[in-house]
């Protein structure tokens, strides 16, 4: 953790060469309501999903209650429009699902909820949360975006915008990927300072032939990618806090790459196992600091299809539960 005076500044550029994701093939949909912007608004006291709906008629009162007061402006199957007035301010609050649905917001095929300060009602200034599946579960996708903005005990103004985005497709031929985006952008008296922090993940199970054969091939791919500084508002002391995305840590694979606090690092892991009985598989990964332009990486040829899979070095503090193929 870190003091917001402090000048460290992940070098996240996408745009620069060595900032890009890898060129491969993987299974996932965008959705064309993805805004262009993540200038959004001060985060109203109200949780996203706090409403349900029944043969199309939403109902807000789990959210709207307490100190938060909610108004109807326009209702109809499937849409609501409401003023919602908090201690944080006075907010217009859309939600949009399927005609005649019933259930949960976090539960249904379809769920689109937004607020707009009433003070400042741009087309871009909005806190943002939209759900979208399939009923099989084969297509599961979440994307939101937040916004807190305050002044610290020292009299600086400070915004934190978040994005996440989650994806998940699991279909009949045994095909499973996951995408994940995290971002964090603080931004200091307009600018003076900006910080951010990011988070990808990608994993994609491959079957290379029939799923129920027991003795068919499987690739498996998963990417990491962390670095950066996260703001966060800190209630106890009315400040900022910055925290490392990545925390200093190394991973040995042909080398030792070694990183600190908030540097740039990514790994890739690729599997290929044929589980026949003469079948053999590969193994190989990578890791590289960006922050550093260094890199270290592996491979094994030749495996026993018995064998299980994992990669060669993993660090489960920054990277989580490290991969397998068995």
């Amino acid at each position: 953790m870190i003091s917001h005076q402090a000048h460290i500044k992940s070098s996240l550029d996408t745009n620069h060469p060595r900032h890009r994701l890898p060129s491969i093939k993987f299974a996932m949909m965008t959705m064309s309501s993805l805004l262009c912007s993540i200038a959004l608004a001060d985060q109203p006291a109200v949780v996203f999903d706090g409403w349900t709906v029944n043969n199309g008629v939403i109902d807000t009162s789990l959210s709207c209650n307490g100190s938060v007061s909610c108004t109807t402006l326009v209702d109809d199957d499937g849409f609501l429009q409401q003023q919602v007035n908090t201690a944080h301010g006075s907010f217009t609050r859309t939600i949009v699902t399927e005609a005649g649905a019933t259930g949960n917001a976090n539960t249904l095929t379809f769920a689109d909820e937004n607020f707009i300060p009433m003070d400042n009602p741009t087309g871009i200034d909005i806190n943002f949360k939209q759900n979208i599946r399939e009923l099989d579960n084969s297509f599961d996708s979440i994307t939101e975006f937040n916004r807190n903005s305050f002044v610290d005990t020292q009299g600086n103004f400070i915004n934190i915008a978040e994005m996440n985005i989650s994806q998940s497709i699991n279909d009949a031929s045994g095909l499973n990927s996951d995408f994940v985006l995290y971002q964090n952008t603080t931004d200091i008296n307009e600018g003076s300072e900006i910080y951010f922090g990011k988070r990808i993940d990608i994993d994609q199970r491959l079957p290379l032939g029939d799923i129920n054969d027991p003795f068919s091939a499987e690739e498996n791919f998963a990417f990491r990618e962390r670095g950066g500084w996260a703001g966060s508002f800190d209630e106890a002391t009315q400040n900022l806090q910055l925290n490392p995305v990545t925390t200093q840590g190394q991973m040995t694979l042909d080398s030792t790459i070694t990183w600190s606090d908030g540097d740039t690092i990514s790994t890739t892991w690729i599997a290929y196992k044929d589980k026949g009985v003469d079948g053999s598989g590969f193994n190989y990964q990578s890791v590289k600091n960006l922050d550093q332009n260094v890199g270290a990486e592996l491979i094994a040829l030749s495996l026993p299809s018995s064998d299980i899979i994992d990669p060669f070095d993993w660090d489960t503090n920054n990277f989580g539960t490290a991969p397998s193929l068995p």
